[in-house]
C-alpha cells in the first residue's frame, strides 16, 4: 500500500500481484478498507469498531438471506391433533402394527393416558417419561401427556439401563409409562404400565387445554453430549411448532399425505412425523419396531400404505436404494417429498433416490437438536452434479444463519474459513438440578447490529 497528499487529501493506493487472489475478493476487501476509512474521518477517531467491514453488497446478501420473519398463528405442539378431531374425527389418523385408528379412535387412547396422569397427580411443567414401543399407546402417551401441560421425555427402548438410569435421575421424572416394569431401576419414578391400562370408551371430544405459556416446554430430547453423558434438550411449544408449520406451509402437506415414521421417538425427527402429520390432518404410518431397521418392511408399507412423504437419515435411504436395485419392479411414484437430514448427504445419493421415486421432491435439512428438528433447507437439483457436497441451503422461517469467526464475534468474507452459528428463539429452559429451570439466552445481539 502507498500513500501521498493531494492538496488538503490523501490518497491511497494498493499495489496487487494479479492471479494469486480469489476473484472478487481484493475488490471487495478494498472496497471495506475504504469504508473504515471514512468512518475513521467522519467519527474523528481511531476507536472503530471491526466487527463487520464487509462490503455493502456482501451485506445486502446476507441480510436478505436472513430475512426469514414469518407469523404463524400460535399453537401448542398437541393442538393440531385436537383441531382435526373437532372437524375430521372419521379421518385416518394412524396405521401401525397392521391396523388403522381414526382420529376418534386414537382419542379414546389419549383420553385415558390423560385420565391415568390425573390419578398420578402429574401437573403442567411435570416431566414425564415414554418408554413404549411403537405402536397406538406410544402416540396416545406424548398427546396425553402435552394435554396436561406436562412434559414428555422419550426414551429408546433399546438402550442400556444404565443410561436409562442417568436419564431418568437427571431428568427428575415425575413418572414413566412403559410397558416393561424392568425397563428402569426400582424407586427411580413411579411406573404406569400401559399393559395395566384399560383402555376407556369416551367421546374424545371433552378436550381442555389447560392454561400454559406457549413458550413453556413441550419435550426433552437427551443427546450423547460432547463428554459422553446425557444431555438434556429441552425445547418449547413456540420453536418446535414454528418449524413444523413451517416445513407444512413451505411443502404443502395436507390431509390426503400419508407420513412414514421410521425414527425412534427418542430421536428429534420423530417430532415432525407425529405433529407434521396431526397439524396436517394426515395419516401416521409407523414401521413395525421388531422390524424398524428392515428396508424390506419399509419398502412393504410404502407400496402398499401409498405413503407420500419419507422422512428419515441418508443412511436409511441409502439402504432403501440398495434393497430396491433388486426388486423385479422397484418403482414407487406415489412418494411426492423425501426429506433427508441427521448426517452428510453421499452427493451421488440423490441421482440413485431418483430412480426408483420418480416424483419425488428430495429436500436436505439440517440443524441442531437445540434448535428444534430443523433450522436450514436446501431442495436439491437431481440434475445438478454435485462435486464435493450438497449445499447446506437456507434458513428456515424465523432463523438466521451466520459464518463467524473462531470467537463468535465476527461476520466472515467470501472464501475464508469460519463457524457456522444460528439463531433461533428456542425458549429460554435449560436441564437444572431440580428440574426445568429458566434461563435468558443472549446471542448474535452484537453481529445482527453491524450486519442491519
Amino acid at each position: 500500500m502507498s500513500g501521498f497528499r493531494i492538496g488538503k487529501g490523501v490518497r491511497l493506493n494498493w499495489d496487487v500481484r494479479l492471479g494469486v487472489f480469489p476473484k472478487g475478493l481484493i475488490e471487495e476487501a478494498f472496497e471495506s478498507f475504504r469504508e473504515l476509512i471514512y468512518r475513521i474521518i467522519d467519527n474523528n477517531t481511531l476507536d472503530i469498531s471491526l466487527e463487520s467491514i464487509l462490503p455493502k453488497a456482501v451485506r445486502k446478501i446476507r441480510c436478505v438471506t436472513n430475512n426469514t420473519r414469518k407469523e404463524f398463528e400460535t399453537k401448542y405442539l398437541h393442538e393440531g391433533f385436537f383441531e382435526t378431531l373437532e372437524c375430521c374425527q372419521e379421518n385416518k389418523a394412524l396405521y401401525s402394527n397392521g391396523k388403522y385408528y381414526s382420529y376418534k379412535e386414537l382419542s379414546y387412547y389419549v383420553d385415558t393416558i390423560i385420565e391415568v396422569l390425573e390419578s398420578e397427580d402429574v401437573f403442567k411443567g411435570d416431566i414425564v417419561a415414554v418408554a413404549v414401543s411403537k405402536g397406538v399407546w406410544q402416540i396416545a402417551a406424548v398427546l396425553g401427556i402435552l394435554s396436561k401441560g406436562a412434559v414428555y421425555l422419550p426414551l429408546d427402548i433399546h438402550q442400556p439401563s444404565e443410561r436409562v438410569d442417568k436419564i431418568i435421575k437427571s431428568a427428575h421424572v415425575k413418572c414413566c409409562i412403559l410397558e416393561e416394569d424392568n425397563f428402569i431401576s426400582h424407586d427411580l419414578t413411579k411406573k404406569l404400565n400401559i399393559r395395566d391400562i384399560k383402555r376407556k370408551e369416551r367421546s374424545g371430544n371433552d378436550y381442555k387445554q389447560i392454561n400454559i405459556d406457549i413458550e413453556a416446554p413441550a419435550y426433552v430430547i437427551f443427546t450423547s453430549g460432547s463428554t459422553g453423558n446425557p444431555k438434556g434438550v429441552i425445547i418449547s411449544h413456540s420453536a418446535a411448532t414454528n418449524t413444523i408449520l413451517d416445513i407444512n406451509n413451505k411443502f404443502k402437506i395436507n390431509s390426503d399425505d400419508r407420513i412414514l415414521n421410521i425414527s425412534n421417538l427418542s430421536f428429534d425427527l420423530s417430532v415432525y412425523d407425529i405433529f407434521g402429520t396431526f397439524f396436517a390432518g394426515a395419516e401416521l404410518v409407523q414401521v413395525n419396531e421388531e422390524q424398524a431397521k428392515d428396508p424390506a418392511h419399509w419398502y412393504d408399507l410404502l407400496k402398499h400404505e401409498n405413503i407420500s412423504v419419507f422422512n428419515g437419515v441418508p443412511g436409511q435411504m441409502k439402504m432403501l436404494t440398495m434393497f430396491l436395485k433388486g426388486k423385479e419392479k422397484p418403482i414407487l411414484d406415489a412418494v411426492r417429498l423425501i426429506l433427508l437430514s441427521g448426517d452428510w448427504i453421499p452427493v451421488d445419493l440423490p441421482k440413485e433416490i431418483s430412480k426408483y421415486f420418480p416424483n419425488a421432491e428430495i429436500v436436505s435439512l439440517g440443524g441442531a437438536t437445540e434448535a428444534a428438528i430443523w433450522s436450514i433447507y436446501y431442495p436439491i437439483n437431481i440434475k445438478q452434479n454435485y462435486i464435493r457436497s450438497i449445499p447446506y441451503g437456507k434458513p428456515l422461517a424465523n432463523q438466521r444463519f451466520y459464518i463467524l469467526d473462531r470467537k463468535g464475534r465476527r461476520d466472515v468474507r467470501l472464501d475464508f474459513w469460519g463457524y457456522l452459528y444460528c439463531r433461533k428463539r428456542v425458549g429460554n429452559w435449560i436441564l437444572g438440578r431440580s428440574g426445568i429451570d429458566r434461563e435468558k439466552i443472549y446471542i448474535f445481539e452484537a453481529v445482527e447490529r453491524t450486519l442491519i
